[in-house]
């Protein structure tokens, strides 16, 4: 094997020259003005302006950086400080301090507002009347004194809730918790804000669907009242479901019969709530030794709701929520949120929300491209593309180095984010 030998060479060239497509949609978004004006602008010319910041951190998270401190392998890049445009990138103990001392109310709910205001962009952009809102908890892991505390699964961590469009895949809602804060808590003011949001903005909240923690007497009766079909896990079901006698075998959505599954439905209601449709699926039992007598014993599962769809349809429907975990978990791992940075809940929050500006940027550009694939992906077939800026008669050129197929794919998606 042929040994190579190692040289340094000029500092004129980036890995990350792609991201400029990511750069144009950000720019294209107009945000800079109403962050600087609430946050308010540095007292020096010198200083950093408070988008410079967050533009840096959006940069650093599209690169590839998994946490505060790796926002420094850009901070010298010349071709993303231009494609970018930053005069200079923060170090990473600075971005520290403005996480925590611009973490005010305003400032949260300033950065929370943007990044749904891109969830409602991609809405408008796929044409969508009517939507499907997907709402659950995770944690995340932060090991910061007097921050976090034990969740259920034995660590310390905040409670972080989401909410999803499932037709954009988009993030709707974020809020930040303590660990041993249950998510049921604000899973109604979630539903309550997010679809006083789509209705500002002329969008019909259709459906809405959530796990047993959503089985709540007012997040049924405001669905009723709003027109919102809900599709709910059941909860603590106060039924004798040996008293259901119309069973029918259960079709998966490729229509083959799951095994020893059966589906059927009855009529429920919940103290302070009409009654609502209950559908109940069966599963036989497996037990290593056979009954003596050969009876059968069952799991049951339920799901409420008050939609018109068949019941084998809602089974499938309310299924499709399962995209929802991975939904979460390309936030947590593409968009570096498995762990917390900071040492207060709030400018954890700022941070929280700033990343998912960026996951809602990638999700706006793969709405109006139609390049539907993770962060992980992208950054291997188009943003990890080695550029160089060039300038020659009073214009500036990205010069990309890459061949054919790939100049080409860039020129076609530049130009669909510059539709935008």
């Amino acid at each position: 094997m042929k040994d190579y030998i190692i040289k340094k060479g000029e500092n004129k060239y980036s890995p990350f020259a792609g991201t400029k497509l990511i750069s144009d949609i950000i720019n294209k978004l107009n945000m800079e003005d109403s962050i600087n004006k609430t946050f308010g602008l540095p007292l020096s010319n010198r200083g950093y302006k408070p988008f410079d910041y967050i533009k840096s951190i959006i940069s650093g998270l599209i690169s590839g950086a998994d946490c505060i401190k790796d926002i420094d392998n850009i901070k010298e890049d010349g071709v993303v400080k231009k494609i970018w445009n930053l005069k200079n990138i923060p170090h990473s103990s600075r971005i520290g301090i403005f996480l925590s001392r611009f973490s005010s109310t305003n400032n949260i709910n300033l950065i929370h507002n943007i990044m749904q205001d891109i969830a409602i962009k991609a809405i408008h952009k796929s044409k969508l009347k009517g939507v499907t809102l997907d709402g659950d908890a995770t944690f995340v892991k932060t090991d910061k004194q007097g921050v976090s505390d034990y969740c259920y699964k034995g660590f310390k961590s905040l409670s972080m809730l989401l909410g999803f469009i499932a037709e954009t895949s988009s993030c709707i809602y974020q809020e930040l918790g303590k660990g041993s804060k249950s998510p049921a808590l604000n899973l109604d003011k979630q539903l309550y804000s997010v679809n006083d949001k789509l209705s500002s903005n002329n969008i019909k909240l259709k459906n809405y669907r959530s796990d047993s923690a959503g089985y709540q007497a007012n997040i049924v009766n405001y669905c009723n009242a709003n027109s919102i079909n809900f599709y709910i896990r059941g909860k603590n079901i106060n039924l004798d479901f040996s008293l259901i006698k119309d069973w029918d075998i259960l079709y998966d959505k490729y229509g083959s019969p799951i095994d020893d599954t059966e589906i059927s439905e009855t009529v429920h209601t919940m103290d302070r709530t009409e009654a609502f449709r209950l559908i109940v699926v069966r599963k036989q039992k497996e037990y290593s030794v056979p009954s003596l007598f050969g009876e059968s014993f069952y799991e049951y599962h339920t799901i409420a709701t008050n939609s018109d769809l068949s019941k084998e349809e809602v089974f499938h429907f309310y299924n499709e929520r399962g995209k929802c975990e991975y939904y979460i978990k390309s936030v947590k791992w593409d968009l570096s949120l498995r762990k917390l940075p900071c040492g207060t809940e709030e400018a954890n929050a700022l941070w929280v929300n700033t990343a998912l500006i960026a996951y809602n940027a990638l999700k706006l550009f793969s709405v109006i491209t139609g390049l539907n694939k993770s962060l992980k992906s992208l950054r291997y077939l188009i943003f990890n593309t080695v550029g160089r800026i060039v300038s020659h008669a009073n214009k500036t050129y990205l010069k990309l180095f890459c061949n054919n197929k790939k100049y080409n794919l860039f020129l076609y998606l530049r130009e669909k984010c510059l539709t935008l």
